[in-house]
């Protein structure tokens, strides 16, 4: 019986493990609510570059202005939502 329940606890930290590996599976897209250009772009694109470099997974920043960010958070807001593994 203990054999069994540490073998479940192995297999699950396990699949957690190669579930961590693999995420996020597809490229990262980043809205940001500012005029291309300015400061708030220029963070999101430092930001998004040192992502690249840790998760090895494509980033992709779309600036979206109006409305004082309103345009890029309906954007956010209707996107469809992402397999997080949390």
């Amino acid at each position: 019986m203990l054999k069994a329940g540490v073998l479940t606890i192995l297999a699950s930290v396990g699949s957690d493990v190669a579930l961590a590996r693999t995420y996020p599976a597809r490229p990262v897209r980043f809205v940001a609510p500012f005029a291309a250009g300015g400061g708030g772009d220029i963070v999101v694109r430092s930001v998004s570059q040192r992502l690249l470099m840790r998760l090895s997974q494509p980033m992709d920043v779309v600036n979206r202005s109006g409305a004082g960010g309103n345009v890029g958070a309906g954007i956010v807001a209707r996107a469809a939502p992402s397999s997080s593994p949390c």
